[in-house]
């Protein structure tokens, strides 16, 4: 309840007429929230972001060199993303965040495309990291990173999803997660920004092989079961 996102999310919930959830534990979710009570349908539909995924799979290598301009071409790398306001406002985490990933770096690569206000944190308390830093990516470039790289290390909600529908293994830099379904199925761990769980969150998820076969988001029909629900509603 501290993320106005979260809050916008629940009162958009209360006013909707159909509410398309992606998971079992979204359904779970509004169960516990009292939505048998309400007045609202509630549709399992998959998740849309992983038919966009799939959908630009086999496109972005048109509109992106970025492997080329990297030069990651038959490289193992691990891609990393860090945004989230507590971990780059707090000075000590970051730090403790960054020497994590420095000390990765010297076993593997780590490519990270990073937000500005990391940026600017790390400048101000005179972090250093040694590790491959990049502007932030459009999201041609971040698919063919997410398609190449070894492993995906990141404080981004939608990144963990988008690591599990490209079939790579997870380190989340947070407490928790919305996507506790990953993390269940052993494709995500939570490490927080810690060094030390960090590098063991690395070594535990640079060897465990999952099966990325498993239907958790709709295997790319979630929008097609929107469009005919509303269709259906609207008739």
């Amino acid at each position: 309840m501290d993320m106005p996102e979260e809050i916008n999310r629940i009162l958009t919930d209360r006013i909707s007429n159909i509410l398309f959830c992606p998971t079992d534990s979204a359904l779970a979710n509004l169960k516990m929230e009292g939505y048998d009570n309400f007045d609202a349908k509630i549709i399992k539909n998959g998740d849309v972001m992983q038919d966009a995924a799939i959908f630009y799979s086999e496109k972005a290598a048109q509109f992106s060199n970025v492997i080329q301009r990297l030069e990651l071409k038959g490289k193992p790398f691990v891609l990393a993303t860090v945004h989230r306001q507590e971990n780059t406002d707090n000075p000590e985490l970051l730090r403790s965040l960054i020497d994590a990933l420095n000390k990765i770096n010297r076993e593997i690569s780590v490519v990270a495309p990073l937000h500005p206000r990391t940026l600017g944190m790390t400048a101000k308390e005179r972090i250093e990291p040694e590790f491959t830093v990049i502007e932030p990516v459009g999201y041609f470039d971040m698919v063919e990173l997410l398609k190449a790289c070894s492993m995906v290390m990141t404080d981004s909600g939608g990144v963990q999803k988008e690591a599990f529908f490209f079939g790579k293994n997870c380190v989340t830099l947070r407490e928790q997660t919305e996507w506790v379904e990953l993390v269940e199925g052993g494709y995500n761990v939570l490490v927080g920004a810690k060094e030390e769980r960090i590098l063991q969150g690395y070594r535990e998820m640079m060897v465990r092989e999952n099966d990325f076969s498993t239907n958790l988001y709709g295997r790319g029909e979630a929008a097609l079961k929107v469009a005919k629900a509303l269709k259906a509603w609207a008739l």
